[in-house]
């Protein structure tokens, strides 16, 4: 089973969007560039030394329904342990569509499974991060990671 997510917010979704392709820094991590078209390359970096990065390169928006990034390279801190590249490939997909409260979002991580080392800490850190950018959908401020 890869990780996956769905929940709504009160916003349109072309707010939704924007927080994902523009917006990264303020409920992910400070450092987030944007990404707005197909092609162009997310990089995101958790703490002061940037030892831990996630590349990803947007591979579908479809304008207020969805944005897909495969992941180019990676490297996270497991229990004390550097582990590289094992999020190489694996796609991460936002889905999301006008419901009548706002918008649901179905969030997936294709890839990001049990059989990976670092699964628990990935699976807290999304949960972390998408509570982060739901809380920014929904009141302006997120909780992203200050870099």
């Amino acid at each position: 089973m890869d990780y996956t997510k769905t929940f709504t917010v009160k916003s349109t979704p072309k707010a939704v969007a924007k927080a994902i392709l523009e917006e990264a820094d303020k409920w992910w991590t400070t450092s987030a560039n944007k990404t707005e078209k197909v092609g162009d390359v997310l990089l995101t970096t958790f703490g002061k030394e940037e030892i831990f990065f996630m590349k990803m390169k947007a591979h579908k928006i479809v304008p207020n329904k969805s944005v897909h990034w495969i992941v180019l390279d990676d490297t996270i801190g497991v229990n004390g342990v550097i582990v590289k590249g094992e999020w190489v490939g694996t796609k991460i997909k936002w889905d999301f569509e006008k419901s009548g409260i706002g918008t649901i979002i179905k969030f997936e991580h294709k890839g990001l499974n049990k059989k990976l080392q670092c699964y628990d800490v990935c699976e807290n850190g999304w949960n972390y991060y998408l509570y982060s950018f739901e809380q920014y959908l929904n009141t302006g401020v997120g909780n992203p990671a200050i870099n």
